[in-house]
């Protein structure tokens, strides 16, 4: 639920109303800018979590064994 914030929401209304209103130049750039957008939040989520999931088992690994 934290990235919902990030989410490119005015990128997409502005796409979809420039789609409605015949723009397409208009609507292709803004719908592009929202998919990159969407996209790099995505891939910025998954390294967060794999870099997350390495370095708790890197530290499993080095606490001893009771």
């Amino acid at each position: 639920m934290a990235i919902l914030p990030l989410v490119p929401g005015f990128e997409l209304y502005t796409g979809m109303l420039a789609i409605a209103q015949s723009n397409t130049d208009e609507a292709n750039a803004a719908l592009t800018d929202a998919g990159i957008i969407s996209l790099s939040i995505a891939i910025g989520v998954a390294v967060g979590l794999s870099v997350t999931r390495n370095a708790i088992e890197a530290a499993r690994r080095l606490r001893p064994s009771a």
